[in-house]
């Protein structure tokens, strides 16, 4: 990733969005005509459960539809995501004072976009009181991207999902020819009371491209243990160094068509990193691939050379970069 000259932490005011602004322009839509009939809640833009989620959503990251509570530990699906907690696994669940402010990110493509989609919890009622910023990082040409008006235009679903809770996910959608070109993206999401006040929660993602034999594909690096672990065969060590590089659409789209024939169904390249250092900037973490293989029972697609990027450094954007960090 190449050095990038204005730092994310200067304070761009504008970049910030109020979530009441965005939380209350449809946040009723879900509440229309709900009584009506199962096939008026059911489908893209449907909520079943309740739970913050979109159906849509829910079928990308594996959790129920129909259960609010995936894994019965007591938190919403909704909120687990937003916290950046496993809403699969019973045993991490937001820590005491978690779920009050939060915001998580993560990826996933539908007919030719990716789409970046923000989940916030809100869990003392007061929406209006919130700000959201969304930071757009293009490695490939070391700079940042504005990106208030993708924050401002974005219709936003909202459900409260328990009294005085809210969730509120809110999708950006991105060519993904322009994310391709750009040879990967990173994004960052905050939230807080704004004013410059400090920032109450942070989440990070990171977009890469790697180049195949039949063109282009945009892959997405997320944390091992925010997927099912039943997804794969090894059981997952404690500590946050792993993750699963997969590439997006995984599905759609044609499904992986566009794939190499040599890249294995039903997998994800797993990888276990280290840090080994940090840009001469402090914007990103270097970390060094230390273990790699295909594994798991996944819907998605594993690089048949997956093994062969043990060695390999990345940079990945560093939370403490973001607005206001």
């Amino acid at each position: 990733m190449e050095r990038v000259e204005s730092k994310l932490r200067s304070p761009r005011p504008s970049a910030l969005v109020p979530l009441g602004v965005l939380a209350l322009a449809l946040g009723a839509l879900s509440l229309q005509g709900g009584s009506s009939s199962l096939r008026a809640e059911v489908g893209l833009s449907g909520d079943l459960d309740r739970d913050g989620l979109l159906d849509i959503h829910e079928a990308t990251l594996g959790t129920s539809p129909w259960i609010a509570d995936t894994d019965g530990d007591g938190v919403t699906d909704g909120v687990e995501v937003a916290s950046r907690t496993s809403p699969w696994n019973p045993a991490d669940f937001p820590a005491p004072g978690m779920g009050h402010e939060e915001v998580g990110l993560f990826a996933w493509g539908d007919s030719g976009s990716t789409v970046l989609t923000l989940v916030i919890a809100t869990c003392d009622g007061d929406l209006e009181a919130r700000q959201v910023g969304l930071e757009l990082l293009r490695p490939a040409a070391g700079s940042v991207l504005p990106a208030t008006r993708l924050l401002a235009t974005a219709a936003p679903h909202t459900e409260e999902v328990e009294s005085g809770c809210f969730v509120s996910t809110v999708d950006v959608r991105i060519p993904e020819l322009f994310v391709r070109n750009f040879g990967g993206l990173a994004a960052g999401a905050t939230i807080g009371p704004g004013n410059g006040a400090p920032l109450a929660a942070r989440s990070t993602l990171d977009l890469s491209v790697r180049q195949t034999a039949t063109g282009k594909v945009v892959m997405f690096r997320r944390k091992a243990h925010l997927i099912p672990p039943a997804s794969l065969t090894v059981p997952q060590q404690p500590g946050s160094g792993q993750s699963i590089h997969q590439p997006i659409p995984a599905t759609g789209g044609g499904g992986g068509s566009d794939l190499p024939p040599s890249w294995l169904a039903g997998k994800v390249c797993f990888q276990r990193l280290e840090t080994v250092g940090v840009s001469g900037n402090g914007l990103t973490i270097i970390k060094e691939v230390v273990d790699a293989y295909c594994d798991g029972n996944w819907n998605s697609w594993c690089d048949a050379d997956c093994p062969g990027t043990v060695g390999q450094t990345i940079e990945v954007l560093d939370p403490g970069a973001l607005i206001g960090g």
